[in-house]
């Protein structure tokens, strides 16, 4: 999974300093380890596909196009 950073911080397993708006890869256990040490610092970067879904499903509730 993709995720977006919120917030800096220096990420000790990477030895890298993560920049706001940086994107980067990470697995499930990755990512629950940041938000369980760094609440809010990542979240989630929806792909493509979930994008469309997204944008279809709120459309389908809202009725507009």
């Amino acid at each position: 999974m993709k995720v977006k950073v919120n917030n800096p911080f220096r990420d000790l397993k990477e030895s890298v300093v993560r920049r706001k708006g940086e994107e980067f890869e990470v697995d499930d256990e990755r990512f629950n380890e940041l938000e369980t040490r760094l609440p809010g610092f990542v979240e989630p970067v929806l792909e493509n596909s979930e994008k469309k879904k997204s944008k279809k499903t709120k459309v389908e509730e809202d009725g507009t196009a």
